[in-house]
């Protein structure tokens, strides 16, 4: 599920960083109590256009900004509303929502005193691997998963 929002910014700093995930302009740093905070811009919010111009791609938003040095600057976003499921999570392709599926996975674990890891095994843990793999199969099979590893 997605939501959109309009921000208007007419600070010289706009507040946040953008940058290129695949091709796509994604908000990855909002100055604290900045312009952008106070507006309510997060992390992985998706700019779809510039001055009221839709954007297609980082390099379009990168130059769109760049064109429009009159303030304020109008941006559009688009944001990933996080879904209400109480499971582990279901096959996801963004950093955010595999962080998310992580903790999860962890908190369920560590909440059950039988199936969780040991304490001291995680003590010892030089990092941990979050796997979900799916395997389909009849006459033919296949495998499909997502992952994140986390290293100390």
């Amino acid at each position: 599920d997605r939501e959109s929002m309009s921000v208007s910014l007419s600070g010289v700093s706009l507040g946040l960083t953008v940058s290129d995930f695949g091709g796509e302009a994604l908000i990855s740093a909002v100055v604290a109590g900045g312009e952008a905070a106070a507006q309510g811009v997060e992390l992985n919010d998706r700019i779809t256009s510039v001055g009221g111009l839709a954007t297609e791609s980082y390099a379009e938003v990168v130059s769109a900004i760049r064109r429009q040095s009159a303030r304020p600057l109008s941006l559009t976003l688009e944001r990933r509303v996080k879904r209400d499921d109480t499971g582990p999570g279901f096959v996801s392709f963004r950093l955010d929502e595999e962080v998310d599926k992580a903790e999860r996975i962890l908190r369920l674990m560590l909440a059950s005193p039988r199936s969780g890891p040991p304490p001291e095994i995680l003590e010892r843990a030089r990092g941990l691997a979050f796997l979900r793999v799916t395997k389909v199969g009849f006459a033919l099979s296949g495998r499909f998963g997502t992952g994140l590893v986390v290293a100390r």
